[in-house]
């Protein structure tokens, strides 16, 4: 892993895919034809197919939610923009160990990352950010 790499011990008291409490919770389980990847990077993009998941599915905007808002789910926004896709973070679905790391992720996602250019215009940020409220109403259409 890339963090043995840079020095930290691999710790082989941690659950492993072979190990109970390995699976998510039956309540968070994933629904008939939904994506699971099995991830061992930070984000979710560089070690799974998810990428071609999605663009076999046609989705161009996804939503983001889990821990750690400033590890996880910071580095698979930025690899999601990278490819193209549109982000939205859900931030009250989110947390970090600290709540000022929650917060800063969530204002380097959202928050413009460069002044006014040439052209008048802020830019560079990774993602829009939502609440779960907000989400539940803008997808309820789809459930009728």
């Amino acid at each position: 892993s890339r963090s043995h790499r840079y020095g930290a011990s691999v710790r082989d008291d941690l659950v492993g895919t072979g190990d109970v409490g390995y699976e998510l919770h039956p309540e968070c389980a994933a629904l008939p034809g939904e994506i699971v990847v099995d991830k061992w990077t930070f984000g979710a993009f560089a070690s799974t197919p998810l990428e071609e998941e999605l663009r076999a599915r046609g989705v161009e905007r996804i939503l983001l939610c889990g821990v750690l808002t400033n590890v996880c789910i910071f580095a698979t926004a930025s690899q999601a923009v990278d490819r193209f896709f549109r982000v939205c973070l859900v931030e009250d679905a989110c947390a970090a160990f600290d709540q000022e790391w929650h917060d800063m992720a969530i204002r380097l996602i959202s928050e413009p990352q460069v002044k006014k250019g040439h052209n008048g215009q802020i830019g560079l940020y990774f993602g829009e950010v939502a609440k779960v409220e907000d989400v539940e109403v803008g997808l309820a259409p789809l459930n009728k």
